[in-house]
């Protein structure tokens, strides 16, 4: 009876064991998913930077396009006149938000 008893201590051991074996690795893995998705997020953010940094150049080289002096030189440039009445549209203002 003692051997069985001894036997069945060793396979609660080894249960506990490999729980313990498991719950580690389930941690180390979550510690690596983590890590990851840190350096994925940085990386994100770095794109969100450039792009912010992008579209704040077009907005300046369109606010620099739409000055009526700038258009003016661009059209003489060009060999172009003063327009007539007849000639000029106005259209509404393009809205972002």
């Amino acid at each position: 009876m003692r051997a069985n008893s001894i036997l069945d201590l060793f396979w609660v051991q080894a249960s506990a064991g490999v729980l313990l074996l498991l719950a580690l690795s389930f941690r180390v893995w979550i510690n690596v998913q983590k890590t990851d998705l840190g350096y994925e997020l940085a990386k994100e953010r770095n794109v969100m930077i450039r792009l912010d940094m992008e579209r704040r150049e077009l907005e300046m080289k369109l606010s620099v396009a739409k000055r009526p002096d700038y258009l003016r030189s661009r059209a003489k440039s060009l060999g172009l006149g003063e327009p007539t009445s007849g000639q000029v549209i106005r259209m509404r203002e393009y809205d972002r938000n």
